[in-house]
């Protein structure tokens, strides 16, 4: 569920959401976070969003950071959303402790925003989205340091229950 978005505020809709996933008796209920690299203080924003699941009594499982739109979220650095991503990384450490799960992104994502060169943070988890329409790991490609996924993200905007919902893989 999303909890944070890219507009540099919390998700409004995240704890209804939340509370009625457990009610229909999802047996994991995960977060994700997309950032705001553009608008500054990468740990605030996890500060912020670590507060607000406080105040909400949010229960949760883990929680992910989503990494894409190296166009139109992150800078044209490389090295500046760099600095970003592991001020982002290193705050949800500290706030989230070891219910920060990882990583959304994809190869293209880590190439355009980070660099494929770039190898931080290869001990955390990686859900990444591949649309090829098959619920397993047989389009993994490695990238940084990681050396195969947790989650895959295999169907985007499926219809289910009259929602728009993007679809994933589990082990």
């Amino acid at each position: 569920m999303r909890c944070y978005r890219s507009l540099n505020i919390v998700d409004d809709n995240c704890a209804e959401t939340v509370k009625r996933a457990w009610a229909a008796g999802m047996n994991n209920v995960d977060l994700y976070m997309f950032p705001c690299p553009k608008c500054g203080d990468p740990a605030g924003q996890v500060r912020t969003l670590a507060s607000h699941i406080r105040q909400k009594n949010i229960t949760y499982d883990k929680l992910w950071i989503d990494i894409e739109g190296a166009d139109k979220y992150w800078h044209s650095s490389k090295d500046k959303n760099r600095e970003v991503f592991e001020a982002l990384c290193y705050a949800s450490t500290i706030a989230f402790g070891d219910k920060f799960a990882g990583l959304y992104v994809s190869h293209h994502s880590w190439k355009g925003v980070l660099g494929l060169d770039y190898k931080g943070w290869g001990n955390v988890s990686v859900w990444y989205a591949n649309w090829d329409h098959k619920a397993d790991f047989s389009s993994w490609e490695p990238y940084g340091s990681f050396t195969g996924p947790t989650m895959h993200q295999y169907s985007g905007s499926t219809k289910h229950c009259d929602m728009s919902v993007d679809l994933d893989y589990r082990e």
